[in-house]
């Protein structure tokens, strides 16, 4: 639990970096603790001068459309939103000024009643903390699911009670810039090649997330993937009490989750406690399966019984845009899988599908390498249909693995798609790369996939 006492604010310059939804509930929430807040954001767009308006209404001086120098003057403390590179122009005159940056999860953090369960990974973040909160809420918890999930951590603290448990994504961004952030329970699912139009290598990126566990102690836990490799060279630096998770995994001596015969379960202290069978879960794939047996650790070394939590975990659906079901047209089947941003997740989703796919992909590159694809495109997918920014890196990468097409738009993508399926064929939207090319978010590109699919849907009943 948070101790707010040495982060005293009360009349202090703060200013926020970048208006998101961060850094607008950051500037709100600095401005009840008695801060002097103010917020600057390079953007100008629609969005962003509508939450300045908001701010400003409220007292906040805000500048946007640029960052100045005289506007950053006089500031004691910068918080930044997870979307504000090293490279802005108000992060460097603070390290040239030594002034202290933090993120907003800081902020909340050091405000904060409640305990913590922090997840972070490259892939199932989103699939796992909306879990563990469904499993909570289900069992008489009160849990607050918060963070990169796109509810603002510092949102919460003004209705959070030291009962209650949050349950906060975290970003690589989030976490490179935290300070005394500890969570009781943290979880770090895996990690693969991601975000490095940001980090300078997989290594800066992979320690910003391994930072979740840094302020830990062995009062403590520490939920971590038996199969990844970099997890697995890295778990001596963690001071908190260990539980690793495999559909495979078996641990001689230490606490471990797993399957057995179909049956998934937790080992704490030797003492096993079955929680529910493989069929239980909504959420298909082995990919869902290591998800499910990390939130099945984080709560249960919280004491919820495994009774409890296996009548919870039957009704969970799984989430908007992380391969949803859309529709079914003349026997082909249309799959949302926005939130994909990585090859990893790509090739998640892929084996997901049954029978031959066309596949659309594209966006705004995060310097992935779409190699690894390769191998899975020459029996699973019949078509790749590239949109976005990032197209011709992507073309060029599978040119000779699979039959390229490209599109102007993400509904002539569809159209052309539905045209060359075959029944028991399916349309996937899994892009690969980041929706703010054409998009304002993930949310955005996959509402418009689904928008794109109905309209396809009702022209085909009108002949």
């Amino acid at each position: 639990m948070a101790d707010s006492m040495n982060l005293n604010l009360k009349n202090k310059n703060v200013t926020v970096v970048g208006l998101g939804k961060s850094g607008f509930a950051a500037a709100e929430f600095l401005k009840k603790q008695g801060t002097k807040a103010r917020a600057t954001e390079g953007s100008a767009k629609d969005s962003v001068a509508c939450l300045a308006k908001r701010l400003v209404e409220d007292g906040i001086k805000v500048e946007i459309g640029r960052h100045t120098e005289e506007f950053l003057k006089g500031t004691d403390l910068f918080v930044t939103s997870p979307g504000v590179p090293d490279t802005a122009m108000p992060l460097k005159w603070a390290k040239e000024n030594k002034i202290k940056v933090i993120d907003e999860i800081e902020l909340a953090y050091r405000f904060c009643k409640a305990p913590i369960i922090a997840i972070t990974g490259t892939n199932g973040k989103s699939t796992t903390t909306s879990l563990i909160g469904h499993i909570l809420n289900n069992c008489g918890k009160k849990a607050v699911v918060c963070g990169n999930i796109g509810n603002p951590f510092s949102a919460q603290i003004k209705n959070l009670k030291k009962d209650d448990i949050v349950v906060l994504e975290a970003s690589s961004f989030q976490l490179s810039r935290i300070d005394k952030f500890r969570p009781k329970v943290a979880l770090f699912l895996n990690a693969s090649q991601n975000h490095l139009d940001r980090h300078s290598d997989f290594d800066e990126y992979f320690n910003a997330k391994m930072r979740v566990f840094e302020n830990q102690t062995t009062a403590d836990w520490a939920v971590i993937n038996y199969e990844d490799k970099n997890l697995a060279r890295a778990t001596k630096k963690i001071k908190a009490k260990k539980i690793f998770f495999s559909p495979d995994c078996r641990v001689a001596g230490k606490n471990y989750a797993s399957v057995d015969k179909g049956t998934l379960f937790v080992s704490i202290n030797k003492k096993r406690f079955d929680v529910c069978s493989v069929d239980d879960l909504k959420i298909k794939g082995r990919h869902n399966i290591e998800n499910a047996l990390a939130a099945i650790s984080a709560v249960c070394v919280l004491g919820i019984p495994a009774l409890k939590i296996r009548e919870a975990i039957k009704t969970f659906e799984g989430l908007e845009h992380r391969c949803e079901y859309v529709a079914t047209i003349e026997g082909v089947k249309f799959v949302n899988d926005s939130k994909s941003t990585t090859p990893d997740a790509t090739i998640k989703a892929l084996t997901l599908c049954e029978g031959k796919v066309i596949l659309i992909a594209g966006g705004r590159d995060k310097n992935s390498d779409f190699v690894p694809l390769r191998g899975y495109l020459k029996d699973k997918v019949k078509t790749l249909i590239l949109i976005g920014e990032a197209k011709e890196k992507i073309k060029n990468a599978l040119l000779n693995y699979v039959r390229i097409e490209q599109a102007d738009t993400l509904d002539s993508a569809v159209q052309s798609a539905f045209k060359m399926a075959e029944k028991s064929e399916t349309v996937l939207l899994s892009p690969m790369c980041t929706s703010f090319d054409m998009f304002e978010d993930f949310q955005h590109r996959g509402r418009m996939f689904k928008d794109s699919v109905k309209r396809l849907n009702l022209c085909v009943k009108q002949g």
